[in-house]
């Protein structure tokens, strides 16, 4: 067994001895090269990668390219073939001269370099950060001892500052805490060590402030306090946000018998595997070894990754989040051991605190942030190619597709829903001096079948050839009449919105509306309807990331109003329409909030054509078609800037007959289309990259929102009165490519039922 040790004494002034931070490097076991392969046995071969999760970071491409690690140690072989091409320009600090070419004078050094940045390329084992840079300042004698004067070490690190090293690895230190200077020197602690390190101090501060982080190996004495070095910020507070001591533990993952406690530094410790580890020997080929020696290059291995993803974080955002990811649970909770905790990578490299995205004069919160888009769009938004980057509580910035935060409101049909609704017919109530009014249900239970508190009626006044209609959860159809009043009246279909307006409809059933009607030119029929409502499909399952749709859905109102001219054509009644719908937080249906706002209003106008005439017997056909196009009035802040050319359609055809099977019967067949776009895009300015000052840039994004799918429903529904009070009702539906999205399973669903008054 090859054992070397490293003994400093910082000034003779400093009556403590101090002592190696190793238990020595064993035996050489040389290594053939082995070819790289997907068993990765580079990363297999040293366990304290997988233990603290090194290669979640690594996967994902953060790996320390770009980062140089000073290694303040025995020197490191440039002749190793692992680590000589990792090398960048040392500092002798024994010798004080600068070393291109720098030696390994004991081995222990080559040792900590390779498991800091050890390669992966196929050859041995690899490093925390393997594509770190290595810079090796040298500040132990040829036997391993560290007798190096203040001015000599405060001229390595000094060096090490100079040239961009932003982490320091010291895998030494002293056998003396800070607890037993203190109980030497007292109240004079601080002022004797000033006296001894000042320059070196002086020099670390400035690291520190320059954004370095400190790594110190604890000791390896057993001992509830670490070593003296380690304590420093116990007296020079201002050193913390850049230092950090690493406790080595098993591969049973618990504190190794030999290594120091956390003790008075747990506040800035924290755990990594020291025991057994294998990394390279200077000599060539690998080893084994021990010791907190070995812990530390764990940790600065992690912050050289941390630094080389994020240049934006500062040294003490960097060691928060390996700390405040740490593992904690268990037997890391002991502060006093472990301080704060045990080294996970895979957190640490993860979304910390509120996540939001940054816009271009504000941000917003990502989980307000959500785009939920109507059955209209299909999965137009829901499959943009689209990227951004979001932050999180550190401003560290993550690619994150547009889809994360766009979900549809695409759902199976709810039963629930349909079975309160079939059969629930419209039921003449009164009928006097040209007034009529009917409602859904029965006065026992007039609220039946409606989520508000108000029955579901419609009422005329007849006064001479005028009409004047008011209704009330019936959705459009009966603001017009016609057969398509007497097919929803019957509540044979499994979806009624059907033959009702597909603009108007966005009001949902629940709306109020009224109608005015009277005789126009020669022998046409004008009407004129307004209707008030929210939208018709309030989401019921956001994507995760949203926080209280329901409120939102709550607000989007929807106002309308259309002009339909009728008019005979022999027995054919022919209608041509032409409408506007306001919506109010809503576009076509869609609720949104946030950087993902679609926009604040939408207005559409549209056009229609309707037909219905009579067939054989009691047989009546009908059809109906709808386009329309919308404008919408963007959202401020919103990544979402416009859209454009906006247009959809929705169309029906059917035929309905009444004593059909048999008498007081009603037989229906439709063939629908719902709202669909058809055209139109939604121009975005997408977050897409931030520097190294956290300086964002934006990129332009236009995003098709035609749906990708076309539904096509087929229905058919039958009633029966069987006597009074006693009736049958059935319905079919087929749904083809639901919610206009292409890759939608198909939906089938039957439902029948009997009522029975007594």
């Amino acid at each position: 067994m090859r054992k070397f040790s490293a003994v400093l004494l910082c000034a003779t002034a400093l009556t403590f001895p101090a002592a190696a931070a190793d238990l020595g490097i064993t035996a050489t076991i040389p290594m053939a090269p082995t070819p790289y392969s997907s068993g990765d046995s580079e990363y297999t071969r040293n366990w304290a990668l997988a233990a603290v999760k090194a290669g979640d970071a690594n996967a994902a491409g953060w790996t320390g390219k770009g980062q140089t690690v000073a290694v303040f140690d025995t020197g490191i072989n440039f002749l190793n073939s692992e680590l000589g091409g990792k090398l960048v320009t040392g500092y002798d600090a024994v010798l004080g001269r600068i070393d291109a070419k720098p030696t390994d004078v004991q081995g222990h050094g080559s040792f900590v370099g390779g498991i800091i940045a050890a390669p992966r390329n196929g050859v041995g084992m690899e490093g925390v950060a393997y594509d770190a840079k290595l810079m090796s300042i040298r500040i132990a004698n040829s036997n391993g001892s560290i007798t190096l004067s203040d001015k000599s070490l405060a001229a390595g690190i000094t060096y090490a500052t100079i040239n961009k090293a932003g982490v320091f690895n010291n895998s030494w230190n002293s056998s003396a805490s800070i607890q037993d200077y203190q109980a030497y020197y007292g109240k004079n602690t601080a002022a004797a060590i000033t006296a001894s390190l000042g320059q070196s101090i002086a020099a670390w501060q400035t690291a520190v402030n320059a954004g370095t982080i400190v790594t110190w190996a604890a000791g390896n004495d057993g001992k509830a306090q670490p070593g003296f070095y380690a304590g420093l910020p116990e007296l020079y507070a201002s050193l913390q946000k850049g230092w950090v001591v690493a406790v080595a533990t098993d591969q049973t993952g618990k504190i190794a018998s030999y290594s120091n406690r956390c003790g008075l530094t747990a506040a800035w410790c924290m755990a990594a595997p020291g025991s057994n580890l294998t990394s390279v020997y200077y000599a060539g080929g690998l080893a084994t070894g021990s010791g907190t020696s070995f812990a530390a290059p764990v940790l600065s291995g992690a912050a050289a990754v941390l630094k080389q993803r994020w240049a934006t974080l500062t040294n003490s955002q960097i060691l928060s989040i390996m700390f405040s990811t740490a593992n904690k649970s268990g037997i890391y909770a002991d502060k006093a051991t472990y301080g704060q905790g045990m080294l996970d990578m895979a957190a640490a490299v993860k979304p910390i605190g509120t996540i939001t995205i940054p816009g271009v004069t504000t941000s917003a919160a990502a989980a307000a942030s959500v785009a939920v888009t109507s059955g209209a769009f299909g999965g137009a938004l829901v499959k943009s190619s689209g990227s951004l980057i979001v932050l999180d509580a550190y401003s560290r910035d993550y690619a994150a597709p547009v889809s994360a935060f766009v979900a549809t409101q695409a759902k199976p049909y709810d039963m629930d829903i349909g079975m309160a609704g079939l059969g629930q017919r419209l039921t003449q109530v009164a009928n006097s001096g040209g007034l009529t009014f009917a409602m859904v249900g029965s006065s026992e239970n007039p609220a039946f079948d409606s989520t508000s508190t108000m029955p579901k009626f419609v009422m005329s006044l007849s006064q001479g050839p005028m009409t004047t209609t008011a209704a009330h959860g019936l959705g459009s159809a009966h603001l017009f009449g016609g057969i398509a009043a007497e097919i929803d009246g019957a509540g044979t279909l499994a979806q009624g919105s059907a033959i009702n307006s597909a603009y108007l409809g966005m009001a949902g059933r629940d709306s109020w509306g009224s109608s005015w009607s009277a005789p126009f030119v020669g022998d046409t029929r004008l009407t004129i309807a307004g209707i008030y409502g929210t939208i018709a499909d309030k989401p019921t399952e956001w994507n995760q990331l949203a926080t209280n749709p329901m409120a939102k859905a709550s607000e989007a109102a929807v106002t309308g109003a259309a002009l339909r001219i009728s008019k005979l054509v022999g027995t054919a009644k022919l209608s041509a329409e032409s409408g506007m719908v306001h919506e109010s937080n809503s576009v076509l249906g869609s609720v949104s909030e946030g950087m993902m706002s679609l926009g604040s209003s939408a207005d559409t106008q549209y056009v229609g054509f309707h037909a219905e005439a009579p067939l054989v017997g009691t047989w009546t056909a009908f059809a109906g078609y709808e386009a329309g196009r919308t404008n919408v009035q963007g959202s401020a802040d919103s990544l979402v800037t416009g859209m454009k050319n906006l247009t959809s359609d929705a169309w029906s055809i059917g035929v309905t007959g009444t004593n059909t099977l048999a008498n007081n019967d009603r037989v229906t067949f439709v063939v629908s289309q719902p709202m669909r776009v058809n055209g139109g895009t939604a121009n975005l300015n997408l977050p897409t990259s931030q520097d190294e000052n956290g300086i964002v840039s934006y990129t332009g994004y236009s995003q098709n929102m035609t749906a990708d799918g076309r539904e096509t429903d087929l229905q058919a529904g039958y009633s029966l009165g069987l006597s009074d009070g006693e009736q049958f009702t059935a319905t079919a539906m087929y749904r083809v490519q639901p919610d206009n999205i292409k890759n939608a399973d198909n939906e089938a669903v039957a439902m029948g039922r009997y009522q029975l008054k007594f």
